[in-house]
């Protein structure tokens, strides 16, 4: 799944993840917010500690450039939502995105 949205201040696409994945008895109300770092093998091996950890869902925010292992990544990260930005943010910019497309209160 794939979707766009936008603010006044920042276009974004969001790719993969599925909420409905985490049934209603284990929800622990926690998202994880990781931010754009590394490429290739570190990311996904980050990424699945992340998911493995117990949160109910995780917030990948990464910048403009090309991700092309995106799609492959959203396949084997099913509670992973990868918010594409679409120019360079700010750390507190890209934190805010990913806080408003959080489905946990925390």
């Amino acid at each position: 799944m794939s979707t766009t949205s936008s603010t006044p201040e920042l276009r974004y696409t969001v790719v993969g993840g599925d909420a409905a994945s985490v049934p209603a008895g284990t929800r622990r109300g926690v998202s994880a917010i990781v931010l754009d770092r590394s490429s290739g093998p570190t990311r996904a091996e980050a990424l699945l500690r992340v998911a493995a950890s117990g949160v109910d869902d995780v917030l990948a925010v990464l910048g403009p450039e090309p991700h092309y292992e995106v799609e492959q990544l959203a396949e084997r990260l099913p509670r992973t939502r990868f918010l594409l930005l679409g120019r360079e943010a700010g750390v507190g910019e890209a934190i805010n995105v990913a806080v408003r497309e959080s489905i946990a209160p925390y």
